[in-house]
């Protein structure tokens, strides 16, 4: 008992919740942490807010916020808050703090799409014929994948596996440096789209394991090893 009373201000016990998420289309809609802070003052607590529906209980003083997972197997929502209060003074701040922080995700994600439009529209692409790129990719091991660009345009690259080496010297237990064999074309040619992204104004080319890397390391190679 002592320890569940210890958490009762973070384990919420709203009765009827999910009533009020199956009749949450015919609850208010509210835009705005002021406009659930009058529909509070006028003895209303149940309310959705752009995809979510808020309930609560302001005897408890408990708070629920759900979201609906039309793809879950067992549940139609889930919770993404669900506290109860020691005074109403921190419910009320609770709830302004969760609709601050959507509207400023919202605004973010707005910006970063504005941004990367931009991009988009000044793309110039940074890679040149010749150019050799590299994917690290592994679990327990490092493996390191060369690829040269062999033609470009606009919006995209076109590139060609080829052959790497050791770097002597570097040798260790299952690892050493490998450094890549220029010309050395291994595999057929493949195009690869520039990426443009709001956290980098250099485009990017995706791969399997995440992003081919530019490789500027000369005869001094990248770790690479093979052993577990």
């Amino acid at each position: 008992m002592k320890i569940i009373e210890s958490f009762s201000e973070y384990n919420s016990i709203n009765e009827g919740y999910y009533d009020v998420y199956k009749n949450r289309e015919n609850l208010p809609k509210i835009t705005s942490f002021a406009e659930a802070e009058q529909l509070i003052a006028d003895n209303v607590f149940n309310f959705t807010y752009k995809d979510y529906v808020i309930n609560i209980d302001m005897e408890r003083l408990t708070m629920g916020i759900m979201k609906p997972t039309p793809k879950a197997r067992y549940s139609p929502f889930k919770y993404v808050q669900n506290y109860r209060y020691g005074k109403k003074e921190r419910l009320l701040k609770s709830l302004s703090d969760f609709i601050e922080s959507q509207e400023s995700f919202v605004k973010r994600k707005e910006a970063e799409k504005s941004l990367k439009k931009q991009r988009r529209e000044d793309l110039k692409n940074p890679f040149v014929v010749g150019d050799i790129l590299y994917d690290s990719w592994g679990y327990e091991q490092t493996n390191i994948d060369f690829f040269q660009v062999t033609n470009v345009t606009d919006k995209s690259v076109y590139l060609r596996p080829i052959a790497s080496e050791f770097v002597s010297g570097t040798e260790g237990h299952d690892s050493a440096n490998v450094k890549p064999k220029k010309d050395d074309f291994i595999g057929e040619e493949f195009r690869k789209p520039l990426v443009v992204t709001s956290w980098s104004e250099t485009p990017r080319l995706s791969s399997r394991h995440g992003a081919l890397i530019p490789y500027t390391n000369g005869d001094e190679g990248v770790y690479s090893s093979w052993g577990y």
